[in-house]
């Protein structure tokens, strides 16, 4: 029987080529778009779901109000108080510090561009990285010992087994370390990115603060945990107020709202998740819609042959199956050529985000399903009007469908639908207006200060860079294309992990405000084009 329902749709499907194939590149059309947006709202929700125990990680943020409304956020921890997070929450299974530094090695005379991690010891106690060669107990016993990435030892040591050599840290001068270990790739969508990472000073007046990672203990209830921190803060932290919260691992890279945070890839957006989310759905609706009008219209052009079915002997079960069929199958071949028009896409649509995204039929579990539903679903609902209505008329019905009922119910079911997909293009377009200005608006916003044409040399303040500096700047400043230079710790969108209080003549230190110095030349604001508002910039002349 399913052989006759699908002969007979391969038969319909030909004897109307050209209405055929215009339902279904414009199904085809509105399902690759549809699967593209939620390739990339999958890739950004995904973020370190891969991580064994992801669901007990969680990264400890700190916050301070330095004046009265003005939060401010940063990621890191003082050793001391990680210590304290240990004494006092029995929760906590393991815990760890990860801290990050620029570019600092170097490979027989060779700079390594990649940036260099600092962690505890037991960093694989939170984090189970895979370790293809070494050992994990210890890889980073030794302060002078460094473990590797997989991508880093073919880049720079090709087929060679690295363990055993040296890499020399050309900010101090005075320490190389030795390789003890290789770790696998970190996946892209992880917010924590590592190529070298090295032991972690637990010494407390040398240790800088870092952030701070813990794993619970299956069972811990982390609302009870947050609700201790507000007592903890204020008996470990000088500033009374010092704020701790907690944030899970996957939550880092869409609802931690960071700042520029070394070491960490750049904070996503769930609300442009949600914007690419629903517009996948939109788009969609308009291309079921648009498939459900056609299907409709070609399907009461059919009334002739469901009257001689009918008259046959055949059974409404009979006719609702056919029409099922039917649209499945036109369903199923504008799904493959979705999907031939999304691999097509996939390499531009990829770099134009800046991320990788594939279709990983095998290894993927849910994509198949995922597609093979999709196709069921939107045939479904293609199929479910004209199947169950025209199914339900008698011959005698269908002999009168030019003149009244039949017609009258067609013209109000497609009205109907036309008016649903009318009202989902109006919502479609007011978004793509309002996000085309928001982005213009961010484009021509005027931030103070210009950040155009500017070229920015890092690790100037090295120990091996500090005693030619003012060289260096010399001969840059010399080059035909420079048309100023200026020497400064950040530029004017860094953030600065501490606060410097400042008090008026005559004010108590305690009710000074708290401000965020930068070190910076006198040829500082004249490079950015920062107006001053009141009085002068600096100058070397006074």
């Amino acid at each position: 029987m399913f052989r006759n329902y699908l002969v007979i749709a391969v038969r319909s499907f030909l004897q109307q080529k050209l209405f055929s194939f215009i339902n279904v590149i414009g199904l085809a059309v509105g399902l690759a778009t549809c699967i593209l947006m939620l390739l990339f709202v999958r890739y950004e929700t995904s973020y370190d779901a891969w991580m064994p125990d992801v669901d007990l990680i969680f990264k400890v943020n700190t916050s301070t109000e330095p004046n009265p409304g003005e939060i401010t956020y940063f990621g890191k921890v003082r050793y001391l108080v990680k210590i304290a997070f240990d004494i006092e929450f029995e929760e906590i299974e393991a815990s760890t510090r990860l801290g990050h530094a620029g570019p600092q090695l170097a490979i027989d005379d060779q700079l390594i561009k990649e940036n260099l991690w600092f962690a505890d010891r037991n960093v694989f106690d939170v984090f189970d990285l895979d370790l293809v060669d070494g050992n994990k107990k210890t890889a980073l016993s030794d302060m002078s010992s460094i473990i590797i990435s997989e991508a880093m030892v073919k880049k720079y040591f090709a087929d060679e087994s690295p363990l055993g050599k040296t890499i020399a840290n050309v900010v101090t001068g005075s320490k190389d370390y030795k390789i003890t270990g290789i770790f696998k790739d970190l996946p892209n969508n992880s917010a924590l990115v590592a190529e070298f990472i090295v032991p972690l000073t637990e010494d407390p007046e040398l240790s800088p603060p870092a952030y701070m990672f813990m794993k619970f203990k299956p069972g811990a209830n982390v609302a009870t945990i947050s609700s201790r921190l507000p007592n903890f803060a204020r008996r470990n932290e000088s500033g009374k107020n010092t704020r701790y919260s907690l944030i899970n691992l996957r939550d880092i890279h869409l609802y931690s709202g960071q700042h520029e945070e070394h070491g960490i890839k750049p904070a996503g957006s769930i609300a442009a998740v949600n914007t690419f989310a629903a517009s996948a759905v939109l788009i969609l609706t308009l291309a079921i819609i648009n498939f459900v009008n056609l299907s409709v219209a070609r399907s009461f052009r059919r009334m002739k042959e469901v009257r001689v079915r009918k008259t046959a002997g055949a059974s409404r079960g009979q006719l609702i199956r056919q029409f099922f069929v039917e649209n499945i199958v036109t369903t199923g071949i504008a799904m493959l050529i979705a999907l031939v028009l999304v691999e097509m896409a996939l390499p531009f649509y990829s770099g134009f985000l800046g991320y990788t995204l594939v279709l990983d039929y095998l290894s993927d579990p849910i994509i198949i399903p995922a597609i093979v539903g999709l196709s069921v679903i939107v045939g479904i609902a293609a199929s479910s009007y004209p199947a169950l209505y025209l199914s339900s008329l008698k011959p005698a019905q269908i002999l009168n469908a030019g003149g009244t009922t039949a017609s009258f119910q067609k013209a109000s079911f497609r009205s109907f639908m036309i008016f649903i997909q009318f009202i989902a293009a109006i919502i479609l377009v007011i978004s793509t207006i309002v996000v085309f200005s928001q982005n213009a608006y961010i484009q021509n916003k005027d931030l103070g200060f210009s950040p155009y044409n500017k070229l920015i040399v890092h690790e100037l303040g090295a120990p091996a860079a500090r005693a030619n500096k003012s060289v260096i700047a010399d001969q840059i400043s010399r080059l035909p294309q420079v048309e100023g230079i200026t020497n400064t710790i950040g530029v004017p969108t860094n953030f600065f992990d501490f606060h410097f209080q400042y008090a008026r003549e005559g004010q108590a230190e305690e009710e000074g405000l708290l401000v965020q110095p930068m070190q910076i030349d006198f040829d500082y604001f004249d490079l950015y084009n920062i107006p001053i508002l009141y009085g002068r910039a600096l100058s070397g002349a006074y």
